[in-house]
C-alpha cells in the first residue's frame, strides 16, 4: 500500500490515467442495467469520453452560466406557489415536489422537457428515481462488502434478501420511459438548432440512427448518461435543499 500525503504529489499522481480507476460497484451496475457505459460507474477512456461529451454539451446549454438562472427561477416559483396553494396547514410529502422541481432543470437540458408540479407522469418518474436511490442504500450494500455472494447465492435468495428483482424493475421502468421520450424527440430533430443533450448526441453520428432511433451501443450510452445525470444531479441537489429547509 502506498499513501500520499503531500498535495503536489497527489495532484501529480492523479494526472496519470493508470491510477485514476475506480472500483466497479455492483449496486450501480444493477440499477443502471449497463456495462461500461455512463460516467458514474466507468473509468479510463469510456469515462473520459462520456464526461467530456456531457460537459461540452451542458456548457453549450447554459450550465454554470446566467442563462440557466431563468429556468431555476421558474422551478422555484412553481414549487413555492404549489406549497402556498396546497400545503398550508396540512401534512404533505415535501420530497416528491422538490425532486420534481430540481429534476426539471436537469431534464430541460437533457430532453427539453419539464413537468408541472402536479403532473402524475413527472411525479412517478422522479419517485421511481428516489426508489432506486433507496434501493442502492439498503441491504444490497452488503454485496459491496462481500461480492462473492453474487456467485454463490441462488437467484431466489438474492431477490428475497436484497430485492434484486425490484432494483431491475425500477431501472427498466426508467429506461423505458427514457426510450419513449427519445423516440418522440428524434421525430422533431432540427440539425440546425439542437435543443438539448439528446439532440447534440444524435448529431454526433447522424448516419447511425437511420430508423429514427440509435443503434444499440449508442442507445446504451445515451440511456446511461441520462440516468447518471438525473441520479447524480437531482438527488444530491434535492437532498441539500431538504436539509436546508429542515434545519
Amino acid at each position: 500500500m502506498v499513501v500520499l500525503t503531500d498535495y503536489h504529489q497527489i495532484k501529480k499522481a492523479f494526472q496519470h490515467s493508470d491510477i485514476t480507476g475506480r472500483s466497479q460497484k455492483s449496486t450501480v451496475k444493477i440499477c443502471q442495467c449497463f456495462e461500461d457505459a455512463g460516467v458514474i460507474n466507468t473509468d479510463g477512456d469510456i469515462w473520459e469520453r462520456n464526461r467530456s461529451c456531457l460537459l461540452s454539451h451542458l456548457g453549450k446549454l447554459g450550465m454554470g452560466k446566467a442563462a440557466l438562472e431563468g429556468c431555476i427561477q421558474t422551478e422555484a416559483i412553481m414549487l413555492i406557489g404549489h406549497l402556498e396553494k396546497s400545503c398550508v396547514n396540512t401534512p404533505f410529502l415535501l420530497e416528491a415536489f422538490i425532486n420534481l422541481a430540481v429534476g426539471n432543470i436537469i431534464w430541460q437540458m437533457t430532453a427539453s422537457k419539464r413537468y408541472d408540479i402536479e403532473d402524475e407522469e413527472g411525479l412517478h418518474y422522479f419517485q421511481t428515481l428516489n426508489k432506486i436511490v433507496a434501493f442502492v442504500q439498503g441491504n444490497i450494500l452488503i454485496l459491496e462488502v462481500f461480492p462473492f455472494l453474487f456467485k454463490i447465492l441462488p437467484t431466489f435468495i438474492m431477490n428475497k434478501v436484497f430485492k434484486l428483482d425490484v432494483g431491475f424493475k425500477y431501472a427498466k421502468e426508467i429506461n423505458k420511459l427514457s426510450e419513449i421520450l427519445i423516440r418522440e424527440h428524434l421525430k422533431s430533430l432540427d440539425p440546425e438548432n439542437p435543443r438539448d443533450i439528446i439532440d447534440h448526441y444524435a448529431l454526433l453520428h447522424p448516419e447511425r440512427y437511420p430508423n429514427r432511433f440509435f443503434v444499440e451501443n449508442d442507445a446504451k450510452e445515451l440511456f446511461a448518461n441520462m440516468f447518471d445525470l438525473l441520479i447524480a444531479g437531482s438527488e444530491t441537489v434535492a437532498t441539500t435543499i431538504r436539509w436546508i429547509i429542515y434545519t
